[in-house]
């Protein structure tokens, strides 16, 4: 029995499995599939505003303690609230970004559900979700796993329309994608200048830091 055959076989004979168990267990249809990722993504969201919320709270407490230190001439006190404080607004800002990310997720698979133009949003939605996932698995891990399940759904979405091959799926979605987070890591930025204010200069310029870079 030669190599090729065999691989040929075990080609086929998967083929016929993978029929199988599609025929036994098919998928939902799309348009429920992408509700019910609709409904998982609001849920992510609210976490993710209940976090950026004790991340804000935090961090006024870390800013007053920052602050009385200051005034009381204690300079290693207020560099180590300084750093503190630094270190939680880039998490901060990771966070406020991902949402922002992720409600133009929210709202494009809602047009998808409503109008079923897949071709056009799903791609760059999917992009978009893993962006989102991998930014939030160094700050939020349980979340950037939860957001595991959607990356799945969308994947095999996109394998479903077939309209695009792997060699051209990242320049069909690239400019969109891209686009898109650009304009909300910018919106990010000012929702942090807003929602945190700034530290004396001294104590900056004695950690060495920039809170708003």
């Amino acid at each position: 029995m030669t190599d090729d055959f065999v691989k040929t076989w075990e080609q086929k004979r998967g083929n016929i499995s993978s029929s199988l168990f599609e025929e036994l267990f098919p998928r939902p249809p799309m348009r429920e599939r992408i509700t019910h990722t609709i409904f998982k993504l609001n849920s992510i969201q609210k976490r993710l505003e209940d976090s950026s919320a004790r991340m804000k709270s935090k961090d006024k407490t870390l800013f007053q303690k920052c602050v009385k230190a200051q005034k009381a001439k204690d300079t290693y006190s207020s560099t180590m609230y300084a750093n503190e404080i630094a270190q939680l607004r880039n998490m901060a800002n990771i966070i406020v970004n991902s949402q922002i990310a992720m409600e133009q997720v929210i709202l494009r698979l809602e047009t998808v559900r409503d109008f079923g133009d897949i071709s056009m949003e799903i791609l760059p939605v999917a992009k978009i979700m893993r962006t989102i996932k991998n930014s939030l698995s160094g700050v939020i891990p349980e979340i950037s796993y939860m957001l595991g399940d959607g990356c799945c759904t969308l994947d095999e979405l996109v394998m479903d329309v077939g309209q695009v091959t792997s060699s051209n799926y990242h320049t069909v979605t690239s400019g969109d994608a891209e686009k898109i987070l650009a304009e909300a890591s910018a919106v990010a930025e000012q929702k942090m200048k807003d929602s945190f204010p700034s530290l004396p200069s001294t104590s900056l310029s004695e950690s060495g830091l920039d809170l708003h870079k």
